[in-house]
């Protein structure tokens, strides 16, 4: 598990990387991005700071590309 410590919620995240909550739900369920933990209960989203780099390539991959092949860009399943 991560360090809780050291865990973002999805609006900080989203200020640090200009990247729209909406937008990171939706890389989330695309598999695109996926934070660092995800709360059982009330379905929050946590990112740790290294996961920013991650979000940089990802909103600079090509927009067209469907998801599987932006994943498999990217390097990921």
């Amino acid at each position: 598990m991560a360090d809780t410590t050291r865990l973002m919620s999805i609006g900080e995240f989203s200020s640090l990387t200009r990247i729209s909550v909406r937008m990171l739900r939706h890389y989330d369920s695309q598999g695109v991005l996926i934070p660092a933990v995800v709360d059982e209960v009330s379905g929050y989203r946590r990112y740790l700071p290294e996961q920013t780099a991650a979000a940089a390539r990802d909103s600079s991959a090509d927009v067209r590309l469907p998801p599987r092949h932006r994943r498999r860009l990217l390097g990921r399943r």
